[in-house]
């Protein structure tokens, strides 16, 4: 079955895996699921996500999967040819909270910055910042028709001096006390 984007369905795909591994999340801390899987000989990134589980969702007010609206509204793909995102494929299982995003990525785990604190090279780090900007550029001027920001908040911080002053709290000013 191929929904009306003409995409492939994420558990379609993985039905036909030859091979399926877990993959610890190295440097991620989020609370997502990641697994390395192999279809038809071409290796793929899976990546499961909720925002019962995923704290980083849970922090940015993300309950409506953002990733998710992207990818269905075309956004991923309009961006520059810099920029490759990898998705091949999204399902979207369940509702609210407990809802459950599962993203197929083409593996380019090769071509990544390794986990760690290694510096990245001035090189590769320019052509990181030429490539932000490139893509910043091709969204300049976009707006919001798809809900993405619909659920973005600050996120709550009970203990912080600025809620603790109650809005009385002031960033400190260049030249100024800290």
């Amino acid at each position: 079955m191929t929904p009306p984007s003409g995409r492939p369905l994420v558990r379609e795909l993985l039905a036909c895996a030859s091979s399926r591994e877990s993959v610890p999340p190295g440097d991620g801390r989020s609370g997502a699921a990641y697994e390395r899987v192999t279809v038809d000989g071409t290796a793929y990134f899976v990546k499961r996500l909720s925002p019962s589980c995923d704290w980083v969702m849970r922090v940015t007010g993300d309950h409506v999967h953002r990733s998710y609206l992207a990818w269905q509204a075309g956004i991923m793909s309009r961006a520059p040819g810099c920029i490759d995102h990898t998705v091949v494929a999204m399902d979207l299982d369940g509702t609210s909270g407990d809802a459950v995003l599962t993203i197929l990525m083409r593996d380019i785990g090769g071509f990544l910055v390794p986990p760690g604190d290694t510096v990245v090279p001035p090189g590769q780090h320019a052509g990181f910042v030429a490539h932000m900007a490139a893509l910043a550029a091709a969204f300049w001027g976009w707006t919001d028709d798809i809900g993405y920001g619909s659920s973005r908040q600050a996120p709550s911080r009970p203990n912080s001096p600025q809620t603790r002053c109650r809005g009385r709290w002031r960033p400190p000013q260049p030249g100024g006390p800290s």
